[in-house]
């Protein structure tokens, strides 16, 4: 059979946005993801479900019990005092249904030594329950502009440095590849027990694994955007569902 993976999802509480669509109704609530995870999980041999943001342990329990690894994908800014810094003007919009959730299912795959793929938000989700911290707003002129929201999803904005003896580098084959980057936030202190294996020019982490699991590795670009343009970009979906069948 092929694995089933479990695909984190957004709550958006944006009720007028659907109606302009002429779909729902007022005062719904949805669980929104975009379709490039599902393919980019498809297109690697494995069986994509979605997974709702709930406070409801016993649901995220029940799905996690049935998949065989988790991608914790994009979204919004997490709570600023989970990582130990105050709030400010500069973070976006936070969901706290969406943080327990997720926090909640990284502990269960990290707990459990399921198979954890982590994109943009993944990344941080991960720095932070393993008690890291993030900059809240990359600092211009100390950093390249991260956020290139204006750009096609498939546009390369930087190159990131990819270390030997990373799963990166098993999949990549290279030590320097270019990826997008639709992010204002990234790691400031690096979480326990993760590793930097991949780090943009101007020094900001831009992937971390864990060594001691079976499969630990999140990225802070979008390779479920770029692999339909660029094929090697899902040499990392396809290194997750091989770890994924173990």
């Amino acid at each position: 059979m092929k694995p089933v993976i479990g695909i984190t999802s957004n709550y958006v509480d944006d009720d007028v946005y659907f109606l302009n669509k002429g779909l729902g109704a007022l005062g719904q609530d949805y669980s929104a993801v975009a379709v490039d995870y599902l393919n980019a999980i498809i297109y690697a041999g494995g069986v994509p479900i979605v997974i709702e943001p709930s406070y409801n342990e016993n649901y995220l329990r029940d799905v996690l019990n049935i998949v065989d690894g988790v991608l914790v994908t994009g979204g919004n800014d997490v709570e600023s005092l989970r990582y130990g810094v105050n709030s400010s003007s500069k973070i976006g919009r936070v969901f706290r249904i969406r943080d327990e959730s997720d926090l909640f299912i990284t502990d269960y795959a990290i707990n459990n030594d399921m198979p954890y793929l982590g994109i943009c938000r993944g990344l941080q989700i991960l720095n932070t329950y393993m008690n890291g911290t993030l900059i809240t707003d990359i600092e211009p002129g100390k950093y390249i502009d991260h956020s290139a929201v204006n750009s096609e999803k498939y546009i390369k904005a930087h190159s990131v440095n990819i270390k030997r003896g990373s799963i990166l580098f098993d999949a990549y084959k290279k030590e320097k590849v270019f990826v997008n980057s639709f992010h204002h936030q990234g790691i400031d202190k690096l979480g326990e027990n993760l590793r930097a294996v991949a780090s943009s020019d101007d020094g900001l982490c831009e992937a971390v694994q864990m060594d001691n699991k079976r499969f630990v590795l999140a990225t802070q670009w979008h390779p479920e955007m770029l692999f339909e343009d660029d094929e090697i970009h899902a040499e990392i979906f396809k290194k997750f569902i091989e770890a994924c069948k173990n």
